[in-house]
C-alpha cells in the first residue's frame, strides 16, 4: 500500500493541487469573459488589432500552405495505395477533401499557430510582467485586458479559420498532384468526387474548429504571460506551460466538437 505524503496533494504554498486547479480554471474564465467584453472596443482600437491580424494571419499563410500542401500530398499517397487494392483510385479526393476538411485542416492549423504565434505572444507577455510593464498599462490607465489580450484574441479567432480555407485549398491541390501523378487520375475526376462528397456541413464543421481552437490559443498564451513571476528563466517556463497547455487543449476540444458536431446539423 502506498503511503500519502502531505506533498503529493500539495504545491509548494500548502494549497491543495485541486484548489489551485480551480483557481487557475476560474482565472481563465474571467479572463475569457473580460476578453468577450471588450471587444466591443475592437473598431476603436483597430490599429493593436490590424497588426495582431497581420501577426497570426499574414506572417503564418506562407507556412500553412506549405505543410497543408505537404500533409495532401502524403494522404494522398496512402489513401491511393489503399484504394488500389480494390480498385477505387477515382475516389481519392472525395477522402482527401473530407479527411481534410473536418479533420486535418484544421488541427494542423491550429497546432502550428500554437507553436508559431502562441509561443512568441506568450513570451512577448511574459517579458512585459516580469519588467512590469504591466503595471505601468495600469497606472495610465490602460486596462491590459483591452490593450493586450483583447487583440490577440480576435486576431487568433478570426484568422485561424481563414488559414483553414487555406489549409483546405493547399492540401487538395497536392492531393490532386499526386494523385494525376501516381495512378493517372484526371483533375476533373478528382475534383467531381471532392464536390459530390464534401458539403457545407463538412467545410461549416472545420471552420467551427478553428474559430474554437484559435481562441484556445489566445487564451493560453496570454493567461500563461500575465501569470508569469520572476526573470527570464521564468518566462521560458511559462512559454513552455502556454504552448503545452494550447496542444492539450486543443487535442481535448477537437474530440468534443467532433462529438458533438456529429450530432448537430449544420447548413
Amino acid at each position: 500500500m502506498r503511503v500519502f505524503y502531505a506533498s503529493d496533494v500539495t504545491d509548494h504554498s500548502g494549497r491543495s493541487r485541486w484548489i489551485s486547479f480551480f483557481e487557475q480554471l476560474g482565472e481563465i474564465q474571467w479572463l475569457i469573459v473580460q476578453t468577450v467584453l471588450w471587444t466591443r472596443k475592437a473598431f476603436s482600437d483597430h490599429l493593436l488589432i490590424s497588426r495582431q491580424l497581420a501577426r497570426v494571419g499574414h506572417q503564418s499563410v506562407v507556412v500553412v500552405t506549405l505543410i497543408s500542401c505537404t500533409v495532401g500530398m502524403v494522404l494522398s499517397i496512402q489513401t491511393v495505395y489503399q484504394l488500389s487494392k480494390v480498385g477505387a483510385e477515382h475516389l481519392v479526393g472525395a477522402l482527401v477533401s473530407l479527411s481534410i476538411a473536418r479533420e486535418l485542416g484544421p488541427l494542423m492549423t491550429a497546432l502550428l499557430i500554437a507553436g508559431r504565434v502562441g509561443a512568441s505572444m506568450a513570451a512577448e507577455m511574459g517579458t512585459m510582467k516580469v519588467q512590469e510593464e504591466i503595471d505601468a498599462l495600469r497606472s495610465l490607465g490602460i486596462h491590459p485586458v483591452r490593450y493586450l489580450v483583447m487583440p490577440r484574441f480576435f486576431a487568433c479567432t478570426s484568422m485561424l479559420p481563414l488559414l483553414c480555407i487555406f489549409a483546405y485549398v493547399s492540401g487538395l491541390l497536392g492531393g490532386l498532384f499526386v494523385s494525376f501523378s501516381l495512378v493517372d487520375v484526371l483533375p476533373r475526376t478528382y475534383m467531381h468526387y471532392v464536390i459530390m462528397v464534401t458539403d457545407t456541413r463538412d467545410l461549416a464543421a472545420g471552420l467551427i474548429k478553428a474559430f474554437f481552437f484559435g481562441m484556445i490559443i489566445a487564451v493560453s498564451a496570454c493567461y500563461e504571460g500575465l501569470k508569469t513571476v520572476g526573470g527570464a528563466q521564468e518566462v521560458g517556463r511559462a512559454t513552455t506551460r502556454a504552448v503545452v497547455g494550447a496542444f492539450i487543449s486543443i487535442l481535448v476540444a477537437d474530440f468534443f466538437l467532433t462529438r458533438i458536431i456529429s450530432w448537430t446539423p449544420i447548413g
